[in-house]
């Protein structure tokens, strides 16, 4: 039986439709999530790293759980206008590498179950365009149609 797209605003709002039972499963990024699963609210099946989740040490990768072609991570990033002038970009980019740095705020980002990261913006350019093209050759390839 084919799976039916729920479209949601939020992580937040996908994990209460699971736990409300209004949708049989999500695919969801940890923050929201972690709580209610440690709180038996909803069940982890998966984590879709290729390596378990700190934050869920008992809970499979998708790996393990006989999906190795599956390491799908989330991400977040810091973005500006591209009419930012060079200088203000590379001073802003310093910044958010001093501030991930920071032994509070990388606390912080892991108890939310976050893995702070603070690569240059070229690299963080580099992983966007990687995942714009692995998720068309999906799309295309399970022949999904969005509405618009």
């Amino acid at each position: 039986m084919p799976g039916v797209a729920i479209p949601l605003k939020s992580s937040s709002e996908m994990i209460l439709c699971v736990m409300q039972q209004n949708c049989l499963i999500s695919i969801s990024d940890g923050p929201p999530a972690i709580p209610q699963i440690k709180d038996g609210k909803v069940r982890a099946l998966a984590v879709t790293g290729a390596e378990r989740s700190p934050e869920l040490p008992d809970v499979p990768s998708m790996a393990e759980a006989g999906y190795p072609e599956v390491n799908t991570k989330l991400w977040s990033g810091f973005f500006a206008p591209a009419s930012t002038p060079p200088a203000i970009a590379r001073k802003l980019e310093a910044a958010f590498a001093r501030a991930i740095r920071d032994p509070d705020v990388s606390a912080k980002l892991k108890g939310m179950a976050v893995t702070p990261g603070g690569g240059s913006s070229e690299e963080f350019r580099a992983l966007i365009d990687r995942d714009i093209t692995t998720y068309v050759e999906v799309v295309k390839a399970a022949n999904l149609k969005f509405e618009e």
